[in-house]
């Protein structure tokens, strides 16, 4: 939305036949192969990995929370993406044009075009590894929210939606589960978090 406001000419492709993006996109587009200077993959960090094997834009770039697996299936037309900035709503229909007013947008490589979409956005990029990147929120952002998780269903009646194995979660959310996330990032290295840890917390949340 920030960019249409901006100028910007906004496609959208989306496996809903009702959706309706209100402002945030001017046309909707049937298959990544629609022509365009760049293409915003903004889904599951699952589905952002199938999409970019088939995109076939000169540049494409990310929003997702992780990096490194984006980075190892793209190649130099690919600037993966991460900016710090959301809300409790999912989806176009609920953009919002101040979304990422004033956050830091992380991208794991310098592209012109990229930054200007960005400071369109009224956020500031920052250039960070992408396996860097994504130790750091394994445990500042991915692990908190396995942790209170957990706690959450010690100490309260679980939700209905998000009982029984993480596939539920995935059912209820659209996006894969913090403990499968965080067990993707964390395999074989576990930055600062003993096994016997993980291995606590996992059954706790499981």
């Amino acid at each position: 939305m920030a960019l249409r406001r901006r100028g910007w000419h906004v496609a959208f492709l989306d496996s809903n036949p009702d959706l309706d993006p209100g402002e945030a996109a001017g046309e909707r587009v049937e298959s990544l192969d629609a022509a365009a200077d760049v293409v915003i993959l903004a889904t599951p960090v699952d589905v952002a990995v199938t999409m970019l094997a088939s995109c076939r834009a000169p540049l494409i770039t990310s929003v997702c929370s992780v990096m490194a697996p984006l980075r190892a299936a793209g190649d130099d037309r690919f600037v993966a993406g991460h900016p710090l900035a959301g809300s409790a709503n999912r989806g176009i229909e609920f953009a919002a044009a101040d979304l990422f007013r004033d956050a830091t947008w992380f991208i794991d490589r310098d592209n012109d075009l990229v930054r200007e979409i960005i400071d369109a956005c009224g956020a500031h990029a920052e250039l960070v590894e992408a396996g860097e990147h994504d130790r750091a929120v394994a445990l500042t952002s991915h692990l908190p929210q396995i942790l209170s998780t957990a706690l959450a269903r010690v100490f309260q009646p679980p939700e209905p939606a998000l009982t029984g194995t993480t596939d539920h979660w995935e059912e209820a959310t659209g996006e894969i589960s913090p403990e499968k996330k965080f067990s993707a990032l964390s395999a074989g290295e576990r930055p600062g978090v003993p096994g016997r840890t993980w291995k606590k917390t996992q059954a706790a949340v499981t």
